[in-house]
């Protein structure tokens, strides 16, 4: 039976609160894996927002990690639920990025641009995981030529 994923607790504050504030709700929240975001107008104004990228490596993932923590694999599943794609973005080879794809539960999709934007690896909602290249082949390879020219 595929794993189900718990959409955590959201802790909404006044608009008008100050970084610092929300911070300190974060910090001061019982549950870890709550999300504490503003109020509208300020939410309102993403209402269009369709994917949301942000860089792996020391920022939604420790440097090194193997996997997705438990609140970031919730924080995704959030955002597909309001129909915002999450899309990691990491200079990573694809075999660490393989085993981050793989620890999501079945249920969460997420894509994750990798090798420096070389590649996109997709992970679908049933677990499957489909690898993609950015650049065209042989745009790509017209640009080594280039390159090498040059060197």
């Amino acid at each position: 039976m595929p794993e189900s994923i718990t959409l955590p607790p959201l802790v909404i504050i006044p608009s008008v609160a100050s970084i610092e504030s929300v911070a300190q709700e974060y910090l001061n929240n019982p549950n870890p894996d709550a999300l504490v975001v503003r109020e509208a107008p300020i939410t309102q104004r993403f209402v269009d927002m369709n994917m949301l990228f942000t860089d792996a490596d020391g920022t939604f993932v420790p440097e090194g990690a193997t996997k997705f923590s438990k609140r970031n694999v919730n924080a995704i599943g959030h955002l597909a639920s309001v129909g915002v794609r999450a899309v990691i973005v990491t200079g990573k080879p694809f075999t660490e990025v393989e085993a981050l794809a793989t620890s999501l539960p079945k249920g969460v999709v997420a894509d994750i641009i990798y090798e420096k934007g070389a590649y996109l690896l997709e992970r679908n909602r049933d677990g499957t995981i489909a690898r993609k290249t950015c650049w065209r082949q042989t745009k790509t390879l017209w640009q080594f030529s280039c390159l090498k020219r040059l060197f």
